[in-house]
């Protein structure tokens, strides 16, 4: 059998890094003008406010950071499980949820498929580390296609907790037809 690799965490870029260089940019002037002015005696809610912001955007980068090293970790040790097989019940559907606080409709796209008989769900515009098929352009799965797939299980038994860290296409051999004469 050959394997064609559609997504591997190992060749992705990290992409939250502008949360933690906005996060530093920030986080680290403010300390020193609260440090500043709390030997001057004077007001330091204004850099408080900012030490906030900071740490928030910040954290907003070093979470998802983490979350990709703990998943290549699992990757590199070889302690993820491997399902190989036709892709069935494969759907992609648009979620619109009320907000009554904004008073919007907010939106999502869910993609779900079973390989084999384990279950794959993801919401495409997450900011989880893994595959989510948001990026352009999508890979185009369908049923029957066959997959091979090495995921993690953060939620035993939860479907949507199954982070997929590497994806690849299995081409079954075709074997020549047989003529008759």
């Amino acid at each position: 059998m050959q394997y064609e690799l559609l997504f591997d965490l190992g060749q992705q870029d990290y992409r939250e890094g502008v949360w933690l260089l906005f996060g530093s940019a920030v986080l680290l002037p403010a300390i020193a003008l609260r440090w500043r002015r709390a030997r001057q005696g004077g007001a330091t809610a204004m850099p408080s406010f900012m030490i906030a912001f900071g740490a928030v955007a910040l954290a907003m980068g070093l979470i998802p950071l983490w979350d990709n090293h703990r998943l290549m970790a699992h990757l590199r040790a070889g302690t993820v499980e491997v399902v190989q097989g036709p892709v069935l019940s494969h759907s992609v559907e648009s979620v619109a949820r009320y907000d009554s606080q904004s008073k919007r409709y907010r939106r999502s796209e869910w993609e779900s498929f079973l390989v084999g008989a384990v279950a794959f769900g993801f919401t495409r515009d997450a900011s989880a580390v893994g595959f989510k098929n948001g990026d352009q352009p999508r890979l185009q799965l369908h049923d029957g296609q066959w997959l091979r797939v090495h995921y993690v299980e953060d939620v035993a038994g939860d479907f949507s907790q199954r982070r997929i860290l590497r994806l690849e296409r299995v081409h079954l051999p075709r074997f020549p037809q047989e003529s008759r004469s």
